[in-house]
């Protein structure tokens, strides 16, 4: 038996998102609601597997953020979070930047990318924003790369199962590309890790490396330069992607004014 967390990030407050809970999890195959209070419990029974496949799930809406801690056996825990996500009508959470990176994905890529994506929304730290996807191969495997505001993800397929590897913005040391007949590739290495993103879309290769690029010069640059406000190296870069079209005026104002404290929605 194991416990996985999951947090995911609230656009509503934690009554709305509570209300929302109570009426969706009824509806769930196999789910009962054992306790509406605080954390809400909500277990679902095994089915045809057994028992020792039931899971429990214990919900708790607070400060912005839905953490949901699922017990059980089997490797569901994720598929199960991604359920309860799903079935919260739209408002209750914050889609952090995924409908906006999906849409501008190419159809090729949608069918390299699409069982990475299923659970892609779990492991983002709330206040986080995803600013682009691209399909990829990673050691001959099927992924997909995933550049946020804060971390470079590459989720990459291995056989049923897919797992996830992380590099932090400021620790990547060097980023090179490389256009080839089979596909752009980006390569990046960080303490203990190299990441070499094979075989991404056309012309994909160079808009992934340059956005990176420009994200890793925000991360690098002092945290707050004198006279200045916090989050004013991060606003600059910023106000370069907008320039470039990779940022839409809405985009840019949210962004900003989370990089300086003050507050937003995503």
């Amino acid at each position: 038996m194991f416990t996985h967390t999951y947090a995911r990030e609230l656009a509503a407050d934690a009554g709305r998102a509570r209300t929302a809970l109570l009426a969706a999890l009824p509806g769930l195959d196999g789910c009962t609601i054992v306790d509406e209070g605080e954390p809400i419990v909500v277990r679902r029974a095994g089915g045809e597997r057994g028992r020792r496949f039931a899971l429990t799930a214990r919900l708790t809406p607070d400060a912005g953020v839905l953490r949901m801690a699922i017990h059980g056996g089997g490797e569901s825990h994720g598929e199960f979070a991604a359920e309860i996500a799903a079935a919260l009508p739209e408002g209750i959470l914050a889609d952090q930047g995924l409908p906006a990176a999906l849409a501008a994905m190419a159809r090729p890529e949608l069918v390299l990318g699409g069982f990475e994506l299923r659970h892609l929304a779990n492991e983002l730290i709330p206040g986080e924003r995803v600013l682009l996807m691209a399909s990829c191969h990673v050691r001959r495997n099927l992924s997909l790369a995933v550049l946020t505001d804060r971390r470079l993800l590459v989720k990459d397929r291995k056989l049923l199962r897919s797992g996830t590897r992380e590099v932090v913005l400021a620790k990547i040391t060097s980023l090179t590309t490389l256009t080839r007949i089979s596909g752009d590739m980006v390569a990046v290495t960080a303490p203990n890790v190299t990441l070499r993103m094979k075989g991404m879309h056309p012309g994909r290769g160079k808009t992934f490396a340059d956005l990176l690029r420009t994200r890793i010069d925000a991360a690098a640059a002092p945290a707050a330069e004198a006279g200045a406000p916090a989050g004013a190296g991060e606003v600059r870069a910023l106000a370069a992607l907008r320039e470039r079209g990779l940022l839409t005026d809405a985009e840019f104002t949210v962004a900003k004014h989370r990089a300086l404290g003050l507050g937003g929605t995503g």
